[in-house]
């Protein structure tokens, strides 16, 4: 049954527009927010639950999703450091003039967005973390994958782990080439 907008007093259309525009980010339910996104994770996740030969690729969505967050925060939290630059230039260059005004209030303005942002995607990220510690327990539980880390880690710092590790294979590579030619070496000297 749908109402009309004409059965709606003023008291009901300014609490629906609280619930789809808060004017404070702590407004919304951060419990029932958070909760909606893991479930979101989760069954994004379990769409490759069918199948071993999947299953890794759970992992990789779980981090994934993880990696999202983390990058679109950390995007987030940069513009939002430079946009509180600029709005504290903005003030110090403070005229009085109309065009001062308007410039300082689209300043201001985009502060508070990105502050909202950044708040939003702290809570992404705590949810999808979340799922992502669920994700690897149950692999690990399993018995299977268990080379996998126990929790998550920035993508640079993977990216870091591995660039080390392929040092250490060149390294291996290296000394066991040096070792064969040696050894082919010694036996050609025996032999002659």
């Amino acid at each position: 049954m749908t109402k009309s907008i004409q059965e709606y007093n003023t008291e009901s259309l300014d609490a629906i527009n609280r619930a789809l525009y808060p004017e404070e980010h702590d407004a919304w339910d951060q419990e029932d927010m958070e909760g909606s996104i893991r479930r979101t994770a989760a069954a994004l996740v379990s769409t490759a639950d069918y199948d071993p030969a999947v299953e890794m690729c759970q992992f990789i969505m779980a981090q994934g999703l993880v990696d999202m967050a983390f990058n679109k925060g950390t995007s987030v939290v940069e513009r939002l450091d430079q946009a509180i630059h600029q709005l504290q230039q903005i003030e110090r260059r403070n005229d009085g003039t109309e065009i001062f005004e308007q410039e300082l209030e689209k300043q201001i303005w985009r502060v508070d967005q990105l502050k909202k942002q950044r708040w939003y995607w702290q809570r992404c990220w705590k949810a999808l973390h979340a799922n992502y510690i669920k994700v690897i327990t149950v692999m690990k539980n399993e018995g299977t994958y268990d080379w996998i880390p126990d929790n998550w880690e920035p993508p640079a710092k993977r990216y870091a782990h591995l660039n080390e590790d392929k040092k250490r294979q060149l390294e291996r590579r290296k000394i066991t080439a040096t070792s064969a030619a040696a050894a082919a070496q010694v036996r050609k000297h025996h032999a002659a």
